[in-house]
């Protein structure tokens, strides 16, 4: 590269982003996604068959999830949530979610190898019938675990319950993938990398604000939603179908802060939803 060059691509780092320029670098990272908004309390109605904990209306012909080692059932998963998808925004049916049927997100915070994606530690469900007829499903009795295991340390206080129950309507949101503004800000100065992720932060605070009924007492304010925020991948391989953070009013404590259930591009087209695996962080 002559030196000429160099100078106009330092210059061109160097420079300071105008407004515009600002706003099209987070327009080009936003991703559509659907903000799970929780009721402002337990008692509150959300969307139809819609809720986080509590029991699941899954159909009596479906077995109830397990962890298995070697083909050996170990123990039942807990049961995260429930989402009727014709409750969602029209936005879902964009974003390649179906229009009907329910999806059930399990996940066994004992057992599994904590840090595997292939650990079988978790399940998604998806039912195309109406299952809002079906009785509720209790969690199956959990087994005995040694005191001296390294499962106990969650298990023993946790041992035979389920979640408590909370239910969640839906709200629309433009998330943000921040791996596609970490690359332009990488090749900006610190006060133009400064710029846009203060800009970012803005509008982070705003979309959750939207989903705010301040009007009433509000529960814990977690960062729940449905294929938005950051992706797995620069082709977008695969895209979180699911995003749940650690929540003391459903009592949804784990070894990480955040659950993401992934599903490739693909697989949703297809709604292959048995093939989706799970990160923690």
């Amino acid at each position: 590269m002559q030196k000429t060059d160099k100078e106009a691509l330092y210059a061109e780092w160097a420079r300071e982003l105008s407004e515009s320029e600002l706003n099209a670098v987070v327009d080009d990272a936003k991703r559509t996604g659907i903000l799970l908004v929780k009721s402002p309390n337990r008692d509150v109605t959300g969307a139809p068959g819609c809720w986080l904990g509590g029991e699941p209306h899954l159909p009596p012909e479906i077995e109830w999830p397990y962890f298995e080692e070697n083909g050996v059932p170990q123990a039942p998963m807990h049961f995260l949530a429930q989402i009727n998808l014709a409750e969602l925004p029209p936005e879902s049916v964009e974003l390649g979610l179906p229009q009907t049927g329910t999806l059930f997100f399990f996940y066994d915070t004992i057992v599994a190898p904590l840090g595997s994606l292939d650990s079988g530690g978790s399940k998604v469900i998806y039912v195309q019938e109406d299952v809002s007829g079906i009785s509720p499903r209790q969690t199956p009795e959990m087994p005995t675990v040694d005191e001296t295991s390294l499962a106990s340390f969650w298990y023993i206080d946790r041992p035979t319950k389920g979640y408590r129950q909370w239910n969640i309507s839906f709200h629309k949101f433009e998330g943000i993938n921040t791996g596609q503004v970490n690359r332009y800000a990488s090749q900006a100065t610190l006060d133009a990398s400064g710029r846009i992720r203060r800009k970012l932060n803005k509008h982070l605070t705003d979309f959750l604000a939207s989903g705010v009924d301040r009007r009433n007492p509000m529960p814990r304010i977690t960062i729940n939603y449905l294929l938005g925020g950051t992706e797995l991948s620069s082709d977008r391989s695969a895209i979180p179908l699911l995003t749940l953070e650690e929540d003391r009013d459903i009592d949804f404590e784990h070894a990480g802060a955040i659950l993401t259930f992934w599903i490739e591009v693909e697989d949703l087209r297809q709604g292959r939803f048995d093939r989706v695996f799970l990160t923690e962080r």
